[in-house]
């Protein structure tokens, strides 16, 4: 497991890393040890980790940690109202139908902790993504995806309604174990904090690249 966390950005109200994977945010079963709090634990001894959104372990690219109490209930309330824009980039397997589509099936509980659509799910909440496809190989597409709510595993869930399972995603696709290469990529971010205006955005990891050698990323 790479336990390294790159700093993309600093300053005295927050940090921005870009997250490798499968790292989890918080411990849990064997990632207890490595897990970001803890790592950052160990990286910035005086602070208190604060994470102020969700990513999956094996979901890569930017998540915001603040540095202090006030800076942490800031944010989360412009995640929590929705006033933070987020950008996601999808390897999967198979190829939209469609150029740019919008999903909007609500998303709720299948068994356990796992989520699904369609009938038969428990406490269904409102979910909506959009979606553009950007390039494809034979057997596998590039898809930017944005999340315009913040249901659990929501673009997992809705692409892989679609037949258009994430790499390497062993809920709700075909994982490989012995793989550390996932499709889901945190990729641009931008949000206010306090009285300031952020953007990021961080490259995919390599094995993005031979999926979309041809492709125009400049124009993104």
């Amino acid at each position: 497991m790479d336990r390294r966390l790159k700093v993309v950005y600093q300053d005295r109200h927050i940090r921005v890393f870009n997250k490798p994977a499968p790292i989890p945010v918080h411990p849990s079963g064997r990632y207890f040890q490595n897990s970001m709090t803890e790592v950052l634990k160990e990286m910035f001894p005086k602070e208190v980790p604060r994470p102020v959104q969700r990513l999956d372990a094996t979901t890569t690219g930017l998540i915001v940690f603040a540095r202090s109490r006030q800076a942490a209930g800031f944010l989360m309330k412009e995640f929590q109202n929705h006033r933070v824009q987020k950008e996601y980039l999808a390897l999967v397997k198979g190829k939209p139908k469609k150029k740019q589509f919008t999903l909007t099936a609500p998303i709720g509980v299948v068994a356990g902790a796992q989520r699904g659509v369609g009938e038969g799910i428990r406490k269904p909440q409102a979910a909506t993504t959009g979606v553009e496809w950007l390039a494809s190989t034979d057997t596998h597409s590039i898809l930017k995806v944005v999340p315009l709510s913040g249901r659990t595993n929501q673009i997992r869930v809705h692409l892989s309604s679609q037949d258009l399972p994430i790499l390497n995603d062993e809920v709700y696709g075909e994982g490989n174990l012995e793989s550390y290469e996932y499709g889901l990529h945190a990729w641009k971010l931008s949000f206010h904090c306090f009285d300031r205006y952020l953007e990021f955005k961080v490259a995919p990891p390599p094995h993005f690249q031979s999926f979309w050698e041809d492709f125009d990323r400049k124009s993104l």
